[in-house]
C-alpha cells in the first residue's frame, strides 16, 4: 500500500497538506455517512486504509488520531471536528472527553490543639507511573536502544469500528441505536498491540506499561486550619496510559472530637469562654489570678486594680489571643483573633454572717444605695400587701404559643387580637 496514493497526495506533500488530505478523505469515506449496507462496508475498508496511511506518514501516536491537538482553521477542519464530536445518528455532541483523571481524597484527622499549632504529617504514598524504560508501550527496547514501535491491532472495545453502540428507548416506546465515539482508541479503531511473550516484555514494567512508585510525602498543615479545609498536591495521583493528566491528591482536614481547653468555644477567628471571681474579688480587685491555659501551653493570668468593680455578665476582650488566621496559604504567616471572657460572680452562701456586727461593719464600708423614686412614695397601709413567700429561679420561662384563643374560635373566624402584647405588659384602653 502506498500511503501517498491512498491519501491522493504527492510524495513531496508537507505535514499540513497530509493532515488536510486525511481529514478530507476521512469525512468523505466515513461509513456512517451512508445508509446502503454494501456501500457502508466498502467505506469501512477505505476508511481504515486512510487512517493507516495517515499513521504511517505522520508516525503519530494512535491515541491522538483525529481528536488530537490540531487546530481547525478552515471550513473543512470545522466540518471534520463537528462530525466526529457528535453521536453518529446526528444527535447532540457528547460531553468533551476528560483530560484529567479523578482526584484522590484523603482525610486527615487532627485535634483542636494540633490545628491551633499547625502540624507536619508524613505519608507513605504509592502511585502508578508510566514506565520510563518503554515509555508505556510495554515492549522491550531494541538492541540498539531505540524504542520498539508495536503494530496496530483492532481496538478490543469497539472491535475496530471506531465507535460503540448504545440502545436507547424513547418516551414513545421506540428503540434507537446511538453511536458514540470510542474513548479507548479515539475512534480510530486501532490500538497498539501489547507484548504476549516474556522475551518481548519490558523488564521494568513486565509489559504493563506502568510501574508502582513509593515515596514519602510531607504534608504541612498551617496554623489555624479548621474542619473541611483542603491541602492539594497537584498531579500527584496515579498516571494512566490513556494520555490523561494525573489527578490531584487532596487532603481534607477533619477535627477530632476531643475536649477543648476548659470551656473554650470557637467561632470564626475568635475564642469564647467564661470565668468566675468571688464577690470580694469583684469589688476589691485581685492580682495575677489564673485565667486559662492556651492551646500552645501558655498560662494566662489577669489582674484588676482596687476600686475596679466587676459585675455579673461583664465581658473582657483580650486582643490577639483568639484563633490563628493564615494570611498567606504558602508562607505560614498568621494573625490572631480575639479572646472574649464572660465574668460570673460567686456570691457567698445563705446565712454567711455569724455576727450582727459583721453585717453592720459591711454596711458601713460599702457605699449606700440611692433610694429610687418609688422608695420615697407614701405607702397606703390600707391598700398594701407584703410578700411573705417567694422562690429564686435561675432562668426565665420559655415563650410558648398561646393556643387557647385559636381552639375556641370557629374555623375561618378572624383573630380579634392579631398583635398580642408581650407577656407581663398590661393592655391599656383609651376612653
Amino acid at each position: 500500500m502506498n500511503p501517498y496514493e491512498v491519501l491522493e497526495i504527492s510524495e513531496e506533500a508537507t505535514e499540513v497538506e497530509i493532515r488536510k488530505a486525511y481529514k478530507k478523505q476521512a469525512l468523505r469515506y466515513h461509513p456512517d455517512k451512508v445508509i446502503d449496507p454494501a456501500e457502508k462496508e466498502a467505506n469501512e475498508i477505505k476508511f481504515k486504509e486512510i487512517t493507516h496511511a495517515y499513521e504511517i506518514l505522520t508516525n503519530k501516536d494512535s491515541n491522538n488520531g483525529f481528536f488530537g491537538g490540531d487546530e481547525y482553521d478552515n471550513e473543512d477542519d470545522a466540518d471534520f471536528r463537528n462530525f466526529f464530536t457528535q453521536d453518529f445518528n446526528g444527535g447532540p455532541p457528547p460531553p468533551p472527553p476528560q483530560t484529567k483523571n479523578p482526584d484522590v481524597i484523603i482525610e486527615i484527622e487532627l485535634t483542636t490543639t494540633e490545628l491551633y499549632n499547625g502540624k507536619n504529617i508524613k505519608f507513605q504514598l504509592s502511585r502508578a507511573m508510566v514506565c520510563g524504560t518503554c515509555e508505556g508501550n510495554g515492549w522491550r527496547r531494541r538492541k540498539n536502544g531505540n524504542l520498539y514501535e508495536p503494530p496496530l491491532i483492532d481496538c478490543s472495545k469497539c472491535h475496530g469500528k471506531g465507535f460503540t453502540e448504545r440502545t436507547m428507548r424513547t418516551p414513545f416506546g421506540f428503540s434507537t441505536v446511538q453511536r458514540l465515539a470510542c474513548t479507548k482508541c479515539a475512534s480510530i479503531g486501532k490500538v497498539r498491540a501489547r507484548p504476549n511473550s516474556e522475551k518481548n516484555r519490558c523488564k521494568k514494567c513486565h509489559g504493563e506499561g506502568l510501574v508502582q512508585v513509593s515515596e514519602t510525602v510531607t504534608v504541612s498543615v498551617p496554623r489555624g486550619y479548621t474542619a473541611n479545609d483542603r491541602i492539594t498536591l497537584h498531579k500527584q495521583a496515579d498516571q494512566t496510559l490513556d494520555g490523561k493528566d494525573p489527578g490531584d491528591i487532596v487532603f481534607v482536614i477533619k477535627e477530632k472530637a476531643t475536649s477543648t481547653t476548659g470551656n473554650m468555644k470557637r467561632h470564626d477567628k475568635d475564642l469564647f469562654m467564661s470565668t468566675t471571681v468571688t464577690l470580694m474579688e469583684a469589688i476589691g480587685g485581685f492580682q495575677d489570678k489564673y485565667l486559662m491555659k492556651t492551646y500552645d501551653s501558655r498560662t494566662l493570668t489577669w489582674s484588676t486594680p482596687s476600686g475596679k468593680v466587676l459585675r455579673p455578665g461583664d465581658i473582657i476582650k483580650v486582643s490577639g489571643e483568639g484563633w490563628p488566621i493564615s494570611t498567606d496559604k504558602t508562607s505560614h504567616s498568621v494573625t490572631f483573633g480575639d479572646l472574649y471572657v464572660t465574668i460570673n460572680i460567686e456570691f457567698p452562701p445563705d446565712n454567711w454572717v455569724n455576727e450582727k456586727n459583721d453585717l453592720l461593719q459591711l454596711r458601713n464600708i460599702l457605699p449606700g444605695v440611692k433610694k429610687s423614686k418609688e422608695d420615697t412614695m407614701p405607702i397606703d397601709a390600707k391598700n398594701c400587701e407584703h410578700i411573705n413567700s417567694f422562690e429564686i429561679v435561675h432562668e426565665l420561662p420559655k415563650d410558648e404559643p398561646n393556643t387557647s384563643d385559636n381552639d375556641n374560635r370557629q374555623e375561618g373566624e378572624a383573630n380579634p387580637h392579631p398583635h398580642p402584647h408581650p407577656q407581663g405588659v398590661p393592655e391599656c384602653s383609651t376612653q
